[in-house]
């Protein structure tokens, strides 16, 4: 066995070792396994490594039919759940490359249930495999090598939190792959979407990228639960800041994927969930970020006049049907594209934003603010008489609060920019026209004041 400790020579020398198995007869090829399991246990970390190379390709070839049953059943050591169990338990090796080389097999190999049948899934007692293989008289039949359920997820579990970085990676591996099993429990999805998620915050930048993409296939096949949409949004919407350049690529390309191009397909349902859920945890910021990186990229030129279309029909069937909600998101997602890409024709969402202002039944305060954030940020789209008559409502509505308390500051807010469009790099003209309006405001407000203090 002396291999270069080199990974292209382990794989060279294991091939050539699995050819020869191949061909000898059925008592050397189950001498050779029993003696490749010793070596597993070997004092040289290198030769553990070694082992588990041949092991493993064992474990993904298929079982060798032998033609007699041998003595102490050795035969039984080269069937593939002899080989797992052994896998499993080289899991906790102290030498990092061997649990990391184990973590590696145990996730290729979890593609599919160990075993279909419920009798051969492991009590959780561990088998001591040493103990077992210098023993001369010792029957490996008599022994279940494979562990519990529960005990490999605990495994996966505690290797997740690996001081190694590929260990972390191969168990979180492992995990993904559990969750592509048939008839898998609603509470152990939860529970590995749950890992999976907190594992978004790890230090190295290759858990955060597979993370991403993990978390955003499990959303795709599952687009209804409430539990796993917001891990994903708690999750994956805070790496928009990520520093590393294609982390941060596969980040957005992911983002893009369930929320934008769903949209472009027209379909909406999952869009708004995940919009709702931005909101709810309070995580618009992160969207803004992206937005603005997607502009930064020209990504929005080829499909931004089609999502406004969607939106814009969203919003009509939406106050068709008096559905608030389907609003609010709306507005929402146009607010955040349009502080980075001005909306090229805001005409329309003005006139929408008066006649709901002035008739708000069935228009909620939270999406009569994000239609002032749009025209804040598109008001340079806007012809001179369009601003001047906004203008005019504006105040008139401030001035007399007749608008919802929480509108006023962005309301002002456009008035001071309006007040600059209209007056250009004139400094005087435009803090001459902003103190006229501005103590028309406090006037009025001050005579409303008054009177109700006269009421008291």
């Amino acid at each position: 066995m002396k291999v270069v400790d080199r990974a292209e020579a382990r794989q060279k020398s294991s091939k050539t070792i699995l050819e020869i198995l191949k061909v000898i007869p059925d008592n050397y090829y189950a001498e050779l396994v029993r003696w490749f399991y010793m070596l597993a246990h070997d004092e040289k970390h290198s030769r553990r490594h070694m082992a588990l190379e041949v092991l493993g390709g064992l474990l993904a070839e298929d079982q060798r039919n032998f033609q007699e049953k041998l003595k102490r059943n050795d035969h039984l050591l080269s069937s593939h759940k002899y080989l797992f169990g052994l896998i499993v338990s080289r899991c906790v090796d102290a030498a990092v490359m061997v649990r990391s080389k184990a973590l590696q097999t145990l996730a290729e190999t979890i593609t599919k249930p160990v075993t279909s049948d419920q009798d051969e899934v492991g009590d959780g007692t561990e088998v001591d495999f040493i103990r077992l293989l210098q023993d001369p008289e010792a029957d490996v039949s008599e022994f279940n090598p494979l562990p519990s359920f529960e005990g490999l997820l605990e495994l996966l579990r505690e290797r997740a939190m690996d001081e190694s970085v590929f260990a972390r990676k191969y168990a979180l591996q492992a995990l993904e792959n559990i969750l592509k099993f048939p008839g898998l429990s609603e509470s152990l999805l939860l529970e590995i979407v749950a890992v999976l998620a907190d594992h978004c915050r790890d230090p190295s930048v290759l858990i955060r990228k597979q993370m991403v993409q993990s978390l955003t296939e499990v959303m795709n096949n599952h687009p209804d639960n409430v539990y796993i949409l917001n891990r994903w949004v708690d999750g994956v919407m805070p790496l928009v800041l990520e520093m590393e350049q294609k982390a941060a690529e596969k980040i957005l390309e992911s983002i893009w994927a369930l929320l934008i191009e769903n949209l472009i397909a027209k379909k909406v349902c999952l869009p708004w969930k995940i919009m709702a859920a931005i909101n709810q945890l309070k995580m618009t910021k992160y969207l803004s970020r992206a937005c603005d990186l997607w502009s930064k990229e020209a990504k929005w030129r080829p499909g931004l006049v089609q999502v406004l279309n969607i939106l814009d029909i969203q919003i009509r069937e939406d106050g068709d049907n008096n559905n608030n909600v389907g609003h609010n998101w709306t507005w929402l997602l146009m607010a955040q594209i349009s502080s980075h890409v001005p909306i090229p024709d805001p005409q329309h969402i003005l006139d929408f934003f008066i006649d709901a202002v002035r008739h708000p039944a069935g228009v909620g305060r939270f999406a009569l603010l994000q239609m002032l954030n749009v025209l804040k940020a598109s008001l340079t789209k806007l012809d001179r008489q369009s601003r001047r008559s906004l203008e005019t409502d504006l105040l008139t509505m401030v001035e007399h609060f007749a608008m919802p308390e929480e509108l006023i500051a962005t309301a002002v807010d456009i008035l001071t920019i309006l007040s600059k469009l209209e007056t250009g790099s004139e400094m005087k003209k435009y803090q001459t026209l902003l103190e006229s309006w501005a103590q028309g405001i406090i006037e009025v407000d001050s005579e409303i004041y008054h009177q109700d203090l006269r009421l008291f």
